[in-house]
């Protein structure tokens, strides 16, 4: 084969290939750096991120939770026939992200079903020319639908450190205001004059019930321990607040009946019982360290719908 038969066949070749995929190329709006490029911090502490493209915006709320506003992408009511827009805007270019259907051979059709993306490829079904100004629904419409969910699946992905920090900051700053305030709520409880006395020692074991555990197992992650840490400390103060508040030798001590009734209805692995000699010390602070969450050099103010 001559040199110039070679070139003709590499190039025809070339010309072939499908084209190179476009999502997640390094700085481009779909990749995780371009996601992040445009993600905007607002004074309240959440992160605001509109893909107008794919008509959403998606919300990250300071205790990492993600909310949607999906807004209408309007287009003129204008005649697409054949897929060119005559109205001079963009033309229907087919979704390289949607198969295509360029290597489905004529016989093979029948055996195909009645798939209308495999059949009509990318482009949608063949356009109906009736009713100037109307719009057509179908494949299109699906493809679009399934295109702008990937757009929030990307969104979701590309910001899981930074969501999963700010939950982690919030419980921390939650389980520090807890602890903070325990004391006062344990005094209100025993302050409440009005409420007989085996209600509030029945409060003030409800209390102790509900804190989170120390977790155990192999299965047991960084979180899980940190949230069964900060319960153990609360579950000490409450114990250590009974003792000095409610004595065992006082006149509205806990009754020997009344803590093995509670001990066959709590929850809790670990056995209630207050006057008991306090276990080694733990640790009274929970865990303070705050980190900058990821990406904190965005711009300050939201965007403008």
């Amino acid at each position: 084969m001559s040199t110039a038969s070679a070139a003709l066949v590499a190039l025809a070749l070339l010309l072939q290939a499908p084209p190179p995929p476009r999502i997640g190329a390094t700085g481009s709006p779909e990749s995780r750096s371009g996601i992040l490029r445009d993600v905007v911090r607002s004074a309240d502490g959440s992160y605001v991120y509109r893909n107008r493209r794919a008509g959403f915006t998606g919300t990250i709320h300071p205790d990492g939770t993600v909310t949607f506003k999906d807004h209408v992408v309007s287009s003129p009511r204008v005649w697409h026939p054949f897929g060119i827009d005559l109205s001079g805007g963009t033309p229907n270019v087919p979704d390289p992200t949607l198969p295509s259907n360029t290597l489905v051979r004529p016989s093979d059709l029948a055996s195909l079903g009645d798939d209308p993306l495999v059949k009509s490829g990318p482009y949608g079904a063949p356009p109906i020319l009736i009713g100037v100004g109307g719009r057509m629904a179908g494949v299109s419409d699906l493809a679009h639908a399934t295109r702008f969910a990937g757009a929030k699946q990307r969104f979701l992905d590309a910001t899981a450190e930074l969501r999963g920090q700010l939950a982690r900051d919030h419980r921390r700053a939650n389980e520090r205001a807890a602890l903070a305030s325990l004391h006062g709520d344990l005094q209100r409880i025993w302050d409440a004059a009005q409420t007989p006395v085996t209600l509030r020692r029945e409060q003030l074991f409800q209390r102790w019930d509900e804190c989170d555990e120390e977790a155990v197992g192999e299965q047991a992650s960084a979180e899980d321990r940190a949230r069964g840490h900060a319960g153990a400390i609360a579950r000490q103060r409450i114990e250590a607040w009974i003792r000095e508040h409610v004595p065992q030798r006082g006149a509205d001590a806990f009754t020997a009946a009344e803590l093995r009734d509670m001990n066959q209805r709590k929850r809790s692995r670990a056995r209630f019982d207050p006057y008991a000699a306090p276990a080694a010390t733990t640790t009274t602070t929970a865990p303070a360290t705050t980190t900058t969450p990821p990406a904190a050099t965005m711009p300050a103010s939201p965007p403008t719908d």
